[in-house]
């Protein structure tokens, strides 16, 4: 359409009229558009904002609950310490009780308990010295395992020359951890073998690992 045929079609008023109108139209289904355009992100932001605060809802609830379990957990582990505590000191005074009973009783009757004596001190009644080989094992060493039978070979007693006797005892380290303290010796590996004498140590054996040996050895070492 040329510049003259326009300028001919806006010379008449009806046409100009059917242009604004349309015009107008128009603008009305764009403004519409838009509107519906502008609803629909508005609630598709209204959904995403729901959704957020849901999740940090569930979020804060789970948080919420791991804290009330850790809380049940600290307060259940509070709960046996408790319990534990006063069983030990339930204990402690059954036992303290027991011994002032006891001692009450000694009292009344004008006894007194034996002095303690190490087994493996001199016995003042025969006058000869107390002679004492020990083994210090372990149930998880396979030298003590082999060895055991060879030890068990020696008895419960080794007959001396001179008439005395020596105790043949073994320690399980595992069972009695602080075997070796209460002797009064250090132990560094299994299995370990010492001599004493009323309670001392006297020497180490570090020989063949066989009765026949071993026997010997004690031997010549108790005199």
């Amino acid at each position: 359409m040329s510049f003259t045929n326009i300028k001919s079609f806006f010379k008449n008023r009806e046409n100009v009229l059917i242009f604004v109108l349309f015009s107008i139209i128009c603008l009305l289904l764009l403004r519409m558009y838009l509107l519906k355009t502008e609803s629909f992100m508005d609630s598709n932001n209204v959904n995403n904002a729901n959704n957020a605060n849901n999740a940090n809802n569930a979020n804060n609830i789970n948080n919420a609950n791991k804290v009330n379990n850790a809380n049940k957990v600290n307060n259940a582990n509070n709960a046996n310490n408790v319990n534990n505590a006063n069983n030990v000191n339930n204990a402690n005074n059954v036992n303290n009780k027991r011994t002032e009973m006891i001692k009450k009783i000694l009292n009344k009757n004008k006894l007194s308990l034996p002095p303690l004596k190490h087994p493996d001190k001199r016995d003042h009644s025969s006058g000869k010295p107390k002679f004492t080989i020990v083994l210090f094992w372990a149930p998880w060493c396979p030298h003590c395992t082999s060895f055991k039978p060879e030890w068990h070979k020696l008895g419960k007693h080794i007959k001396l020359d001179n008439g005395n006797v020596c105790e043949v005892k073994d320690e399980n380290c595992v069972v009695n951890r602080n075997a070796p303290q209460k002797y009064g010796i250090k132990v560094d590996g299994f299995p370990h073998m010492s001599l004493f004498k009323d309670g001392k140590e006297i020497d180490t054996y570090e020989g063949p690992r066989q009765s026949s040996s071993i026997l010997s050895w004690t031997k010549s070492k108790c005199k």
